[in-house]
């Protein structure tokens, strides 16, 4: 196993549109909905070129406002792709990145998430990971026919979620399938099991009906600040991102995991701290002052308040734009997204207008700078231990990815804290995580399937 903190990790998360709100009205941005695939495919293939380690695809489950689609209109991020469709899809023009699969424990079934996950882990040749996600959007749950579940219940759910898809991942040991054509024998009864899961919430009888993960089980990440979040990533996160706003915050975050890990028996390299940024890549101060000032006039403050309001969890068009954001009572959707946007606020007393610019350019943190710059950030952020890594997040895809794989990877390089090719034939591997290792054989765990 490597040691994280030699070399950076890092996760490209593609947002559609760029991460900065106003980027999709540029006019070079490839905005068209049947332009999606192809946009994705190139960004994959940017990405891979760059020895970057994962294309790490979100997902949602609504348009904000559900029916009143007037208050998304422009927000052309939440026109997403199902991630495990189309993580497949890009598994067959890709070779060696890793491919996150963003999935709700929510409004899913454990073994409807292990047979796709396992079937895109097969498709890519071990290269796909599961980020386990609750759902905290009050507008999901519509779409299920279902109510809006709070916080500690989605955590509930989602512990159990994790435990029933890793034994259904588990229904067959390595070596189950013998193929024995003339004792007509396709799999060894005794390699196979039905987990028979049962938990409080939930319970799934098995065997899956896809063969054990190439992996084993496909790489975990798990995000959260919460104490509910913070232990189900402890337990069982392997890439851990987050909204650290500072090096101090990082490292606290990061000791922290380490600590509750430590709890569960575990040890730091068995997971990646990934503080989530933003960035803008340009090769000169007057050229990034340029494009960011772009950007920035583009940005439809009164456009932005009902998703800002969203993640604050108070309706901020009833209040002055001038005047201080509100006081908001700890939200029963995405707690950490809340936590980093009211923190901000409050510790740089700014107004509603101003956090709103904030957040038209990144949730967490973001950063305009030249490839020098950039560099100086990441390896300051990993030699004080406040990270292993970046999920790297573009405000204008089209110049500052090619950017940041064209000019900063080689500076990363030269300064010896990223490789400079793939390692191993996984994603697991390509990390230094081990894998989990086949099921034995033990009368308490499994039921004999017949021959």
């Amino acid at each position: 196993m490597t040691d994280a903190a030699e070399q950076l990790t890092l996760f490209h998360f593609p947002i559609w549109g760029g991460s900065h709100r106003a980027a999709w009205r540029l006019p070079e941005t490839r905005i068209a909905p049947e332009e999606m695939f192809e946009t994705h495919l190139r960004w994959a293939r940017t990405c891979e070129r760059g020895k970057i380690h994962c294309y790490f695809m979100a997902d949602r489950l609504a348009i904000v406002g559900g029916e009143d689609t007037t208050i998304a209109r422009s927000m052309p991020e939440h026109l997403i792709f199902d991630p495990a469709t189309l993580q497949a899809a890009l598994a067959s023009v890709t070779d060696r990145i890793g491919l996150m699969i963003t999935i709700a424990t929510s409004y899913d079934s454990p073994f409807h998430v292990a047979r796709r996950t396992a079937t895109a882990d097969h498709i890519s040749g071990g290269r796909v990971g599961w980020n386990v996600v609750t759902g905290g959007g009050s507008d999901d749950a519509p779409n299920f026919g279902m109510e809006h579940p709070d916080h500690s219940s989605r955590y509930e759910r989602a512990e159990e979620f994790v435990d029933a898809v890793f034994a259904l991942w588990d229904s067959f040991d390595d070596d189950a399938f013998v193929c024995d054509k003339d004792a007509d024998l396709f799999w060894d009864p005794d390699k196979v099991r039905a987990p028979c899961y049962r938990g409080e919430l939930l319970a799934t009888r098995g065997p899956l009906n896809v063969a054990r993960p190439p992996q084993g089980h496909p790489v975990i990440a798990q995000a959260g600040t919460s104490s509910p979040g913070r232990a189900l990533a402890a337990r069982v996160g392997e890439a851990i991102f987050n909204f650290a706003q500072t090096i101090e915050e990082g490292r606290e975050l990061r000791t922290d995991l380490h600590q509750r890990m430590a709890e569960y028996g575990r040890e730091p390299n068995e997971a990646r701290f990934l503080p989530d940024i933003t960035l803008l890549i340009g090769r000169t101060r007057d050229e990034i002052d340029e494009r960011l000032g772009r950007l920035d006039e583009l940005v439809d403050v009164d456009r932005l308040l009902p998703d800002l309001s969203r993640f604050i969890g108070v309706d901020l068009a009833a209040h002055p734009l001038d005047g201080p954001v509100p006081e908001a009572p700890l939200s029963a959707g995405g707690q950490t997204m809340q936590r980093t946007l009211v923190r901000a606020a409050e510790s740089e007393q700014l107004t509603i207008r101003q956090l709103a610019e904030r957040f038209a350019r990144s949730i967490g943190h973001f950063v305009a700078g030249t490839p020098t710059e950039v560099a100086d950030l990441m390896e300051g952020w990993m030699r004080a231990g406040a990270a292993d890594g970046f999920v790297i997040r573009i405000a204008d895809p089209e110049p500052s990815l090619d950017g940041f794989v064209d000019l900063v990877v080689p500076e990363l390089q030269r300064r010896g804290i990223f490789r400079t090719e793939y390692s191993g034939a996984t994603f697991r591997e390509d990390l230094g995580l081990p894998r989990p290792p086949s099921p034995a054989l033990a009368a308490g765990n499994r039921t004999r399937i017949a021959r």
